[in-house]
């Protein structure tokens, strides 16, 4: 067998081992690349921000987000999705005509966020104490550096006692109590923001990803930590605001590498989807105990017209998932989904039905990572064709998570770690499992979850 990702150890290793780039020669790039796309100084970051920025050039790591859309970058792609984050923020806090416009540029008018739903946001930025916010700005260019060299180094140093995840946010997580020991930017802030370790700490909650629940990446377990929190009073409104703001920020510029000027991502629909689940979140506060998985499946089956959509034991919630890790928002688009449904092997929808059982009843399966982006990323090589799409993808996803509790069961993969599906969603791998044919395989690799393509020579 050959592995077509036989190298990713050897990449990890390097993101391991090999020294941070100099910040000196890192920042005239930074700084080059900001003028060209703020040019009137739309945009404007200080030296702190700029140096910690510069952590991120020269990682081996990076998403593959989009991956068959973006074009060739100077800079890592942290640093344009950094940028337009920052820039959506600053939009929504100051909240004016003039900032919604800017906000919204890069968006098709069909189906653009409305002024309605960015005042909203806005006065959630605008709610935030001057502490909060910088803490937000700061949380934003840390998330852009995580997994990098000089991070890795710096928190192998500073708590050598505690093993680092190989999850960007779980390392987030782990690393913010220690903000500013480990990251120059955190110490910075320290002066406008006394509490910026606890400040970060609660923007980078562990095992509580507000992308995985919008998506449903997983199941009922993505809300175990946060309900324990809620259940030993450990979190109020405003430190879940704190939290979701920081989600916020992330989502405005998720698609940033393609567009920074901007958010190209957060559109109405989007923004649609994000208030239903905090609606939920909310009521986890005022009621212990609840999950808003199954509210949220049902909502978003009503809003796409599944609803008494029963053919051969699949549930409208079945499709319902389907629509979240498809980014699926418009009944048009939904009506595709289905006829896509219809054309699938049984095989596979006995397996998609059976997966959505698991994520409604099993509170101990770890979140895969990752998988929307290979959906996406298909969806994009394959010209939006949503049949083509699940009839290649849906069998090597499943083949993967299934893979994984064969490694799990047998001792050979630890129980907590997730399937990653980071690899795969890159193009190259698109490519490859899109023309596979019978003869390709997937495997998990074993220590870091890390879906590969495999082909039999």
């Amino acid at each position: 067998m050959r592995l077509l990702h036989k190298f990713f150890l050897a990449n990890l290793l390097l993101i391991i081992t090999i020294p941070a780039v100099g910040n000196d020669a890192a920042i005239p790039r930074l700084q080059q690349y900001l003028k060209a796309t703020f040019p009137n100084n739309e945009l404007v970051l200080d030296r702190p921000m700029l140096e910690q920025l510069a952590w991120v050039e020269g990682s081996a790591y990076r998403t593959s987000e989009m991956d068959a859309s973006s074009g060739e970058l100077t800079v890592h792609r942290e640093i344009p999705r950094a940028m337009s984050r920052i820039f959506c923020i600053r939009q929504l806090r100051q909240g004016k005509p003039e900032n919604y416009t800017a906000f919204v540029a890069p968006q098709p008018e069909d189906g653009r966020l409305t002024r309605e739903s960015f005042n909203h946001l806005s006065a959630l930025m605008r709610r935030l104490s001057d502490a909060e916010y910088t803490a937000l700005e700061a949380s934003v260019i840390l998330s852009s550096v995580t997994l990098s060299n000089s991070s890795l180094q710096q928190a192998r140093k500073t708590i050598p006692e505690i093993e680092l995840p190989n999850d960007t946010v779980q390392f987030l997580a782990t690393t913010a109590p220690y903000a500013k020991a480990v990251y120059p930017l955190a110490a910075a802030c320290e002066k406008q923001c006394p509490a910026i370790n606890t400040l970060l700490t609660t923007l980078f909650l562990p095992d509580t990803h507000f992308r995985h629940m919008l998506y449903v990446e997983g199941g009922v377990g993505m809300y175990q930590h946060l309900g324990r929190l809620v259940s030993q009073k450990q979190i109020t409104r405003s430190g879940l605001d704190l939290w979701y703001a920081g989600w916020v920020a992330n989502i405005t510029g998720f698609r940033g590498h393609l567009s920074p000027h901007g958010s190209l991502y957060l559109t109405e629909d989007t923004y649609q989807s994000m208030q239903q689940l905090k609606l939920g979140l909310d009521r986890m506060l005022l009621q212990p105990g609840y999950t808003p998985l199954a509210d949220y499946l049902g909502w978003k089956a009503e809003r796409l017209g599944f609803n008494g959509r029963l053919d051969n034991g699949m549930s409208e919630f079945g499709l319902a998932w389907l629509a979240a890790t498809l980014r699926i928002h418009r009944a048009q688009n939904a009506e595709q989904l289905v006829t896509a449904w219809h054309q699938l092997p049984n095989d596979t929808r006995k397996r998609l039905a059976a997966h959505v059982s698991r994520l409604l009843t099993q509170p101990d399966l770890p979140t895969p990572t990752y998988g929307p982006a290979v959906f996406a990323n298909a969806l994009a090589v394959c010209d939006g064709n949503i049949g083509k799409t699940l009839v290649q993808v849906l069998p090597a996803y499943f083949s993967a998570l299934e893979r994984a509790e064969e490694l799990k069961k047998s001792g050979r993969m630890q129980t907590s770690v997730p399937v990653n599906f980071n690899l795969l969603a890159s193009k190259e791998s698109i490519e490859q499992l899109l023309a596979s044919g019978p003869k390709t395989l997937i495997d998990v690799d074993s220590l870091t979850g890390a879906v590969q393509l495999v082909t039999l020579d």
